[in-house]
């Protein structure tokens, strides 16, 4: 691909040093990106998992009201704050997680 100039844009992934085409200055190439999103999600999961197991145990100590109903929304909300948690943990990580330092050339 071209750049505005005309010249081929090829420039080398800020994590594995790896020289890709279509790649710009300071981006990562798409197995980088695979692994860096990976490794996010691994995490995630790891910090979901805390926090609806949190949720559970402070629905667990407190009463419920509406018997089973009062239950099933108290799954319902341990299952959301995992989803929600796993969600933006993924976000977030993918951002702040450090770059990888080792190069394959």
């Amino acid at each position: 691909m071209p750049s505005r100039a005309g010249w081929p844009t090829e420039a080398p992934c800020i994590d594995c040093g790896k020289r890709t085409e279509g790649l710009l200055l300071g981006e990562r190439c798409p197995m980088c990106q695979v692994r860096r999103e990976r490794h996010a999600g691994r995490l995630a999961g790891r910090i979901a998992l805390g926090a609806a197991v949190l949720m559970a145990g402070y629905l667990a100590w407190r009463p419920l009201p509406g018997g089973t109903a009062g239950r099933v929304y108290a799954g319902v909300a341990v299952l959301i704050t995992y989803l929600l948690v796993r969600k933006i943990a993924a976000v977030i990580a993918i951002q702040l997680l450090p770059d990888h330092t080792g190069t394959t050339e």
